[in-house]
């Protein structure tokens, strides 16, 4: 019976001390100082109604029929064709993974060749790529078109979310503690949770 209640009392030792490092490490990345000039407001500027523009895209139904109206898309197409000193370009969602049974334009495609033409004819001029971690699915694999772009010499730059404060800290300190120490890989086994045609997942990611 004794062996019984020093064994227990290991376990909630153990356990207290595994829930106050998580409580910790989960609290200190939600509250962590963030890093400098992460955070910019510009000044006020007056403009008249001549000098707005508005760019919109549409996708639905209609006659039982798809289809897409991509304002800002062929308005991102034409910036990249007049550039002349540099471009600056940032996209959140960027691959061209999708569900199966689903039909999407092929923005992705289409806006890597016109990077890829532009800097070919251009090669002096500087291209930024701006995107984040979640295309590969946080290290899983690789993106087809970001290494088409590194390949022609387009600078492509995945952000590091590691110095932000945590949006969702309750898992993310566990990721912190148990699972951020193994680094990336790309042989990974399980499905993956975002598209159907995209790489598998490993486990950390």
């Amino acid at each position: 019976m004794k062996k019984r209640m020093d064994k227990w009392g290991k376990w909630r030792l153990t356990a207290i001390l595994f829930l106050s490092v998580y409580v910790i490490v989960m609290l200190y990345n939600v509250y962590k100082p963030l890093p400098e000039n992460i955070s910019y407001e510009s000044k006020e500027y007056l403009v008249s109604e001549k000098d707005i523009d508005f760019f919109y895209n549409v996708s639905g139904e209609r006659n039982d029929e798809k289809f897409f109206k991509e304002e800002i898309f062929t308005r991102t197409l034409e910036i990249i064709d007049e550039a002349e000193e540099f471009i600056v370009i940032d996209y959140f969602l960027f691959n061209s993974y999708h569900e199966k049974d689903k039909e999407y334009p092929g923005n992705v495609k289409n806006i890597t060749d016109v990077l890829l033409t532009k800097k070919r004819e251009n090669p002096d001029l500087p291209i930024i790529f701006i995107s984040d971690e979640v295309n590969t699915s946080y290290h899983s694999h690789s993106v087809p078109e970001f290494e088409q772009m590194k390949a022609a010499g387009i600078d492509v730059v995945i952000t590091n979310m590691d110095p932000l404060r945590d949006s969702t800290p309750v898992y993310s300190g566990l990721y912190r503690m148990l699972f951020s120490w193994f680094g990336g890989s790309h042989n990974g086994w399980l499905s993956n949770a975002f598209a159907e045609t995209a790489p598998d997942m490993t486990v950390r990611s």
